[in-house]
């Protein structure tokens, strides 16, 4: 995606994407990675981020994030489990998400939550 800002910093972001890009990372690259760490900015400077995408290395990652999202509302937060016919429980879990219509084995819902709609 294009980054279209202007400032320095902006100019310096793209630059350090491209250098990922292509996979010639530069130690000023990771320099300014480490500025933009969520754990190492101050409470204004994170307050920045409320709204912005976060990126995770692993799906559990996400999953933590988005039960704490949820529990965020304040609402009950409602988790439903899969019912496998024609095949046991743990063999069902394995199934990837793919071959069943982008539905996971297990879904947690909260009354406000945002829901992704796949078409």
């Amino acid at each position: 995606m294009r980054q279209l800002g202007q400032t320095e910093q902006d100019t310096q972001f793209t630059s350090v994407l491209s250098n990922l890009r292509v996979g010639s990372v530069i130690r000023d690259d990771w320099q300014f990675l480490q500025t933009q760490v969520l754990r190492s900015l101050s409470p204004d400077e994170k307050k920045e981020f409320d709204d912005t995408i976060i990126l995770y290395t692993r799906n559990k990652e996400v999953d933590e994030k988005n039960i704490q999202m949820l529990e965020a509302t304040r609402n009950p937060v409602a988790r439903l489990e899969a019912q496998y016919h024609g095949v046991n429980a743990s063999v069902g879990r394995k199934v990837d998400s793919d071959d069943c219509g982008n539905l996971e084995d297990i879904l947690h819902l909260s009354v406000g939550a945002r829901v992704l709609q796949h078409s």
